[in-house]
């Protein structure tokens, strides 16, 4: 398979596949790449009531099936990976890089939402070696091993009952004193044998060796005593959300708080590279609003793919 593109978007949320569909749709040679699962944080919203053409709503994941569905009909090819870097040559030339293999690009369409982080020592140094976001994507990886899954939404819940499946021990961290039977799903995670609660616990440092993830440390919110949990992975549910730009660190105009900034036409500062989306500074977050922006970005990116003045 080639890895010459005319465009590549990062991120397969409702932005990303906007942008996908319409590059796609015109006969250009489009790559999408996600990290996790497409959708980003709307595929775990359980009803969308508020996008236009779906008055009874539907479920997150419903939307961005549909849209997936669409996008692959006008040829948009979508792959799974970590991007790690983002290289613009002198002459103008995008090359994407994932787990060290480059793609090469005319133009890139930035759509990697907000990400959520703890913060911890150990945290972002085993993303992919035992560190995850995603129980979905990775959580068949541990099976009948010890995992440890941060955090105690709704959400952080869907992804624990997803890793019991595979997990013993699943660890379930939660900051509160217990987990409430506030619902069926938190009932059968409580009376799963191979599913413990850690409560009052705050987490402190990832710790790992040569080979990978060996544990987590944690803090008891009450006493202070901090307490080694010997898990091979870390599901993280949890944290202060922030825009997912390290890659982009150096490469494009970004603000004091990591945000890309673009132009009315979701250019930034390095053109034939746009940003669409929550990654981008708004003041709103909306699917619409993402797909609005995806929709002015693949037209602009058509517009530079021409080799159209701005």
């Amino acid at each position: 398979m080639s890895s010459a593109y005319d465009a590549i978007v990062i991120g397969g949320g409702p932005g990303g596949l906007t942008a996908g569909m319409y590059l796609a749709r015109a006969g250009r040679k489009t790559l999408l790449l996600e990290q996790a699962l497409l959708g980003g944080q709307i595929a775990q919203t359980s009803h969308v009531e508020n996008y236009p053409g779906f008055p009874d709503g539907l479920s997150g994941r419903d939307l961005i099936d549909r849209m997936e569905q669409q996008a692959r009909k006008f040829g948009l090819e979508i792959q799974f990976g970590r991007v790690e870097a983002l290289r613009v040559g002198d002459d103008g030339a995008k090359e994407v890089v994932v787990s060290g293999f480059p793609f090469q690009a005319r133009v890139v369409v930035v759509a990697t939402g907000l990400v959520q982080r703890l913060g911890i020592p150990g945290e972002e140094e085993h993303l992919g070696r035992g560190v995850s976001y995603c129980a979905t994507c990775d959580g068949a990886l541990y099976r009948g091993r010890p995992v440890a899954l941060v955090g105690a939404s709704d959400w952080a819940m869907e992804e624990a009952h997803f890793l019991s499946r595979f997990a013993e021990p699943l660890y379930l961290v939660i900051p509160g004193a217990e987990l409430k039977p506030t619902s069926d799903l938190r009932r059968e995670l409580l009376a799963h044998p191979h599913v413990e609660v850690v409560p009052r616990a705050k987490p402190v440092e990832v710790l790992a060796d040569e080979q990978g993830v060996t544990g987590l440390r944690v803090e008891d919110r009450s006493s202070g005593r901090t307490l080694d949990l010997a898990v091979d992975g870390v599901f993280i549910f949890s944290g202060r959300k922030r825009p997912g730009t390290d890659f982009l660190q150096g490469v494009v105009d970004l603000d004091d708080q990591g945000y890309v900034v673009v132009g009315e036409d979701c250019e930034t500062s390095v053109p034939g590279v746009y940003a669409v989306g929550d990654v981008r500074r708004r003041r709103f977050h909306q699917v619409a609003t993402a797909v609005g922006d995806g929709a002015v970005a693949g037209m602009d990116a058509l517009r530079h793919l021409k080799g159209e003045p701005g």
